[in-house]
């Protein structure tokens, strides 16, 4: 009987254990999906500052 109840035990902590590190990667995923959304952010924005100081270059050199 102890023994029944005592593998019940080590099953659902061995459960949550499990869960807690499935959660823990998950963020880690989450986060380094956010960071690279950032980095492809701040890379369009450059893009498109770049393209704005051309634009801006090439009126100045059509005056």
């Amino acid at each position: 009987m102890w023994r029944v109840l005592h593998q019940i035990f080590l099953q659902r902590q061995i459960s949550k254990i499990v869960l807690v590190v499935q959660i823990r990667i998950l963020q880690k995923l989450f986060m380094l999906q956010v960071s690279f959304l950032r980095y492809y952010i701040n890379l369009a924005n450059f893009s498109l500052k770049l393209s704005k100081n051309r634009s801006m270059q090439f009126g100045k050199l059509q005056i």
